[in-house]
């Protein structure tokens, strides 16, 4: 999994840099499965974007992506559960505040696809 991060300054010297990261055409080769983590420290402010960039094969396939957060990177928390995707190109963005430090994107498939891939984004503050 490839991951890009970028930093920008805040629109204040006051406010801290929005970092964004990035991982690019994951492929999801399991029923369930999860990302590597991000670490978002010092921000508990999140964007979230997940976007199915590829949906093959099966019989009625979906992949459902969830957010989940850590304080330790080991014992992981749901953040937030994405309504089933049936269709590549679609986006499915969410914001949640007072996360923990280590955050990361897990997936689960239905109907047994032979090829999904997906884009995540994540903006903190």
């Amino acid at each position: 999994m490839a991951q890009v991060i970028t930093e920008t300054p805040g629109p204040s010297s006051n406010l801290p840099p929005v970092r964004t990261s990035i991982e690019a055409a994951v492929a999801v080769t399991a029923a369930s499965g999860q990302s590597a983590s991000f670490d978002t420290y010092p921000s508990k402010d999140v964007a979230l974007v997940a976007e199915l960039t590829a949906l093959a094969g099966g019989t009625s396939p979906t992949v459902t992506f969830s957010w989940q957060h850590s304080a330790d990177g080991t014992t992981w928390y749901a953040a937030a559960t994405e309504a089933a995707l049936s269709a590549a190109g679609v986006k499915q963005r969410t914001t949640r505040d007072n996360l923990m430090r280590y955050l990361r994107v897990g997936w689960a498939t239905t109907g047994t696809p032979t090829t999904a891939t997906a884009t995540f984004t994540m903006q903190a503050r």
